[in-house]
């Protein structure tokens, strides 16, 4: 309650919108890099195997780039590799403990396994770190309610 409260505060006071709910991961803009702008679009298209491709040349030319870590571990898990998408989450997430994309993506995961209650306390975090309500709570508390997961891209 107070943090809605707190929200509607910024909002009328500043005259500022909501800007969560991007396709969950951070970035998507021009300054983001070529390898990770062309990802999205493979992502997007279904062609994960190329997208891992450029994601990991992404991520060794700038290690600090949690949105990169974080699609890399989407493109590894939907191609079934979970075990490696949970390393790759949580180096996006050692980066970026908010990084929204990653705690909803590693909890899309969880789901997928079986650890529900891992699920649950990322969508904890994940309300914490929306200021406004976002796509990446709501898709992933569906997941935990029906014990699985749909179309997760965000896009």
């Amino acid at each position: 309650m107070m943090k809605t409260i707190l929200a509607l505060f910024v909002v009328v006071l500043l005259g500022l919108a909501p800007t969560h709910g991007m396709a969950a991961g951070t970035g998507g803009g021009s300054s983001e890099p070529d390898d990770v702008q062309k990802s999205r679009s493979l992502l997007k298209d279904g062609n994960y195997a190329k997208a891992e491709g450029l994601l990991r040349k992404a991520v060794a030319d700038d290690p600090q780039n949690a949105d990169a870590w974080n699609l890399l571990g989407y493109a590894t898990r939907l191609q079934g590799d979970h075990e490696q998408a949970e390393e790759f989450y949580g180096k996006a997430l050692a980066l970026d403990d908010d990084h929204v994309g990653a705690l909803n993506y590693l909890g899309m995961l969880y789901v997928q396994t079986g650890r529900i209650d891992d699920a649950k306390k990322l969508l904890a975090r994940i309300d914490d770190a929306c200021l406004f309500s976002c796509d990446e709570f709501s898709s992933l508390e569906r997941a935990i309610a029906t014990g699985k997961v749909e179309n997760d891209s965000g896009w």
